[in-house]
């Protein structure tokens, strides 16, 4: 009997919890709400049938807008209570004020500005006082009131969740400063997603809202829905634990996480969508950024360039869908593209590369006609073998940040005139110098012409063949948007294809052969074939 009284309490609590007025726990006081043009959805939960009414009101207390609605069952059986504000200006402070049945909740200190999530592995995991700029950026903080930081912390699940505990919480809604911005070692905050918020406020000097939800060794399938993973023909019948996963050979290049209180395995398809994004989806966003790859290089690599395309478009369709058409059905999307490891240039091994070009959906560049709306930063000449956190794990976050935000600038705040990209490799053929056979490779997006910072890089193969041999640099050519290469075989071996900087680590730090004049970019990898 006192069995059935104490599981009885505990069904009670339950339910009490479920219908508690309160808003959803992605949502905080001194965060960014999503400014105009865009309408910033507010939503939380309650007693079904109640009657709630939304004010938003500034500094002198005076009401900007009211919202009213009323708290329904959601998908998921929860009773849910949700508004979508009228497009505010960038700005602040304001409150958020809900009230139901002479409850008042509410949220303070509030800025609309843009919202970005970042999210990936461990080089978005990499933390600020990790990183080579790591004094600067802490100090900066202190000047940067307006950016706003949200942090997760890594946990998984099995079904698709509305929202999380506040226990999985890392870093609430907080003020950026030199605390907030400079925390523990692998926990917040993410060094590569506030150097990106911290250059798009230097720049527009609108609030800057961060959502950092990462976990290093992790697959993009963990990060995909079952729907976008169907696309692809990766089907899942049940999750992995802990206990029954297959053990994958530990291997330098994957960074292991400790599981904590989970018991299901991160790897295991959709359990980080489930839990990491999927309670964000009714929150109204204005992009995304990501970095992530180093765990595909070992597991369904041969999918990346159907999984990752599909996994940003179905976050699309979610975020558009779970905001009420709030957030942009096409919202902005960029990546770092997959760094290097170790420091043998020579190294043929050809998994990284082949991440990197399936992250551009084969086409070896972005935006792409898979990939709209989508800009990248290349990472590969960043090479770091004595970073303490490990070679896969280079310091310098600035830079992909600096190249990162150029992609943003161009795309999505209107500066169309920023050349945010490399050039790239475009066509290939042989030609004849002084009686000997060569190859001319031309390259795109170098109409101010293209500099050469090394010999190497770019190999070539025969017909028949399955062996890649180096071809080095002649000189650049005359048109100064084409490079020569020596033929280093009889050109009766019919020399088909050529590539570009196919390896894990294809140079030293920021000498990698082809280079912008104009905006010192790199060539990202590529593949052109001889006619």
């Amino acid at each position: 009997m006192q069995l059935i009284l104490i599981i009885t309490a505990l069904a009670l609590k339950s339910q009490l919890i479920s219908c508690e007025f309160r808003f959803a726990n992605s949502y905080g006081s001194n965060m960014v709400l999503q400014r105009a043009p865009l309408s910033a959805n507010v939503w939380g939960f309650g007693e079904e049938g109640q009657k709630v009414e939304v004010t938003v009101t500034n500094a002198q207390h005076e009401v900007q807008q009211t919202k009213d609605t009323t708290v329904k069952k959601d998908w998921n059986g929860n009773a849910v209570w949700s508004v979508k504000l009228s497009p505010m200006k960038a700005g602040g402070p304001y409150n958020v004020t809900a009230k139901s049945n002479n409850v008042q909740i509410v949220l303070s200190n509030l800025l609309f500005g843009d919202v970005w999530l970042c999210s990936g592995q461990s080089n978005m995991q990499f933390t600020v006082g990790m990183s080579t700029t790591a004094d600067e950026e802490i100090a900066s903080a202190q000047n940067h009131s307006d950016i706003r930081l949200f942090s997760l912390n890594q946990f998984a699940s099995e079904k698709p969740l509305q929202d999380f505990d506040l226990n999985n919480v890392l870093l609430k809604w907080s003020v950026a400063s030199k605390d907030t911005v400079g925390g523990p070692a692998w926990k917040y905050f993410s060094a590569l997603c506030w150097m990106y918020g911290r250059r798009l406020y230097d720049q527009y000097k609108i609030p800057i809202g961060l959502v950092d939800s990462d976990w290093g060794g992790t697959c993009a399938e963990a990060w995909s829905s079952p729907e976008a993973l169907a696309k692809c023909g990766l089907k899942k019948n049940s999750v992995q634990t802990r206990g029954d996963r297959v053990r994958l050979k530990r291997d330098v290049l994957v960074e292991r996480t400790v599981y904590e209180d989970s018991n299901v395995d991160p790897n295991s398809y959709s359990v980080l969508w489930n839990s990491m994004i999927r309670p964000f989806l009714n929150m109204t966003i204005k992009g995304a950024i990501w970095y992530q790859g180093e765990h595909n290089t070992i597991v369904n690599k041969d999918y990346y360039a159907c999984v990752f395309p599909e996994m940003i478009n179905n976050w699309r369709k979610k975020w558009f869908e779970g905001t009420d058409g709030s957030t942009d059905q096409m919202f902005p999307f960029g990546f770092a593209q997959l760094a290097t490891v170790g420091a043998d240039f020579s190294s043929k091994r050809p998994d990284f590369a082949k991440i990197r070009y399936e992250q551009t959906a084969n086409y070896g560049y972005v935006p792409n006609q898979q990939q709209q709306n989508v800009f990248m930063a290349v990472a590969m000449d960043l090479p770091d073998d004595k970073s303490p956190f490990g070679s896969i794990h280079p310091r310098d976050k600035a830079t992909v940040a600096d190249r990162l935000v150029l992609g943003a600038r161009a795309l999505v705040y209107g500066e169309s005139s920023i050349n945010f990209q490399g050039p790239i490799m475009d066509t290939c053929s042989l030609f004849n110098y002084g009686g000997n056979f060569g190859i001319k490779v031309a390259f795109r997006n170098a109409e101010k012409g293209i500099q050469v910072k090394g010999p190497t890089g770019f190999e070539v193969k025969a017909s028949g063949s399955t062996e890649w041999t180096p071809a080095e640099i002649i000189s650049p050519s005359d048109d100064h948007q084409s490079i020569l290469l020596s033929l280093p075989f009889e050109p009766s071996l019919n020399v088909t294809m050529v590539r570009y900087a196919w390896s894990q680590t294809p140079c030293e730090y920021k000498k990698c052969a082809v280079y912008s004049i104009e905006n010192d970019l790199p060539s990202p990898p590529g593949v052109c074939f001889i006619p």
